[in-house]
């Protein structure tokens, strides 16, 4: 085979890892092809935790033929027992004789062991297949491995000139109902939104996952409160199935009364956090969740959480949803970034970023703060 016939059967792998962004999470979405004679015998991807692995799938639609097929897989195969069995085992008992990987697996009880394993079994092993592709798909993932944390996105609908709000605070609806549904595809492939206090007093949302797939295990609400303000009777801390809502509270909250009604809510959990500068310390929050296996973060603002997360360097990616309007307001009309802002000298560099014109109405603007894909 050519490395074009090689890159071609790791595209449609790479295409059936996408079927698993919404449910696989803490798991990566990893996408399996088995090929035989020039044709492809077999496909899987990743299923729920603890169900099987995009090997597994795409071995058991291959049945006998499995025998002598050649296997692409967009990830390292997993050699440990973890919540299923080794895949490494699956692969050397059905006979496959050549295996193809798009990327190492950056989990430490993986890493390069499961490709020796293969190897010293007497299969063919060939690695980087497309792995920059894989790599850029996969940073959050290896973000929350390398380092214990979620990968953070940072997510606004903004005017041409950069405005969240008109001078009346208004921010219904600045972009069109087609971005906004596809802001609604962001939330299912996040396993958490996060918001501040500011934003559900005003605006009162639900924060829910409302997406099509219905295999998502769980899903986070997240609130910044230092102080508890939320009301009692917030639309974020009625129950919704696969739904849990976390409030980060500053540490020493007075009205104790609030406080233990909230946490015997269902599905409510109340996170006590130092304070850093009399907001919660965001570090703490997100080292919290990443023992929740949040892997994937969203925060919708407003403009003082975005500043909170942009200066302390802990946002990796930004999705900006820009209509065609202009809303001004020096001082009045909310930009995208509150706080004192940054000096040029220390602005905020975007490492890479690009617009699309995907929407009719609104563009949209991806740029990466960091960059996790060499590990």
């Amino acid at each position: 085979m050519t490395m074009n016939k090689h890159e071609y059967y790791m595209r449609q792998a790479l295409t059936e890892s996408r079927k698993a962004a919404v449910h696989s999470s803490p798991n990566p979405p990893v996408g399996a092809v088995l090929v035989k004679n020039n044709r492809i015998i077999g496909q899987g991807h990743t299923q729920v935790p603890g169900q099987a692995h995009a090997e597994v799938m795409a071995i058991q639609q291959a049945g006998p033929a499995a025998k002598g097929a050649s296997l692409y897989v967009t990830l390292e195969p997993c050699c440990h027992f973890g919540r299923t069995s080794p895949c490494t085992d699956l692969i050397i008992r059905k006979g496959i004789k050549e295996v193809f990987i798009g990327m190492d697996d950056p989990n430490p009880l993986v890493c390069g062991n499961g490709c020796r394993l293969l190897k010293k079994k007497g299969l063919c092993v060939v690695r980087g297949v497309l792995k920059e592709k894989i790599g850029e798909e996969l940073e959050w993932y290896i973000k929350w491995i390398k380092k214990g944390l979620p990968y953070v996105t940072l997510k606004a609908g903004l005017s041409l000139d950069g405005k969240l709000t008109d001078y009346r605070g208004d921010s219904r609806w600045i972009t069109s109902k087609k971005a906004r549904l596809y802001g609604q595809r962001l939330r299912e492939v996040h396993d958490a939104i996060l918001t501040g206090i500011n934003t559900v007093v005003k605006d009162d949302p639900l924060l829910s996952y409302r997406g099509r797939n219905r295999k998502k295990a769980f899903f986070y609400r997240v609130i910044l409160d230092t102080s508890l303000r939320i009301s009692i009777r917030a639309k974020v801390l009625r129950p919704l199935p696969s739904h849990h809502t976390l409030i980060a509270i500053g540490s020493g909250v007075k009205d104790r009364k609030k406080l233990e009604h909230i946490r015997g809510l269902k599905d409510v959990t109340i996170l006590e956090c130092p304070v850093r500068e009399k907001k919660v310390d965001l570090g703490f929050v997100l080292k919290a969740l990443a023992e929740r296996d949040v892997t994937r973060l969203l925060v919708e603002g407003g403009s003082e959480v975005f500043y909170s997360f942009l200066s302390r360097g802990l946002a990796d990616k930004l999705v900006l949803f820009m209509a065609p309007l202009l809303l001004g307001g020096a001082v009045s009309a909310k930009g995208f970034i509150g706080g004192r802002g940054f000096l040029l000298d220390h602005a905020v560099r975007i490492r890479k970023g690009r617009f699309f014109n995907f929407l009719p109405d609104n563009s949209v603007y991806e740029g990466y703060l960091n960059v996790y894909r060499d590990h």
